[in-house]
């Protein structure tokens, strides 16, 4: 749990160290199921992770559809001071990991939170009612922007911007 809370903590530094929109894409991703499996942690029911990503597989595919579109089919490179940063966040992952036993480190975030989800404003049951009203009008937006992005792009069978 502690790997995967400093993973969560690294994460966003390599989001600003990059310009281009797949690797965006792939450390979004990341982020997702790394908070999915502490959800999946945390709370008893393995649910609302999976609901967590499907929303976010989504939401990403439509995103990486119009970014993909906008940009120029650029290469995909690393830097160097880049790769360098993420060997050493990398090496002291390991090391907190063999010393894990050596460190004392407190457990502040072994928090119960099924009995938040019994509370009545955190339940789902307004989101999964009979009619699913919700459910259904976020699924038709979703298509409905995926095939507005797809036709555009279908267009002129080129991308969105032009050089």
């Amino acid at each position: 749990m502690k790997f995967i809370m400093l993973l969560l903590l690294m994460m966003p530094i390599f989001m600003f160290m990059t310009y281009n929109p797949l690797f965006m894409v792939i450390m979004i991703l990341m982020e997702t199921l790394l908070i999915s499996m502490m959800l999946n942690y945390i709370n008893s029911s393995f649910w609302m992770s999976y609901i967590l990503i499907l929303i976010f597989l989504g939401g990403m595919l439509v995103i990486f559809i119009y970014i993909a579109s906008l940009t120029s089919h650029n290469n995909f490179y690393m830097l160097m001071k880049m790769s360098i940063l993420f060997m050493f966040l990398l090496l002291i992952m390991f090391m907190i990991y063999i010393n894990k036993n050596n460190l004392n480190l407190n457990n502040n975030y072994n928090i119960n939170f099924n009995f938040m989800m019994n509370q009545p404003i955190y339940s789902m049951s307004a989101l999964y009612n009979n009619m699913m009203t919700s459910t259904i009008i976020l699924a038709i937006y979703l298509m409905i922007t995926l095939f507005i992005i797809v036709k555009m792009c279908n267009f002129n069978k080129n991308p969105l911007k032009k050089n």
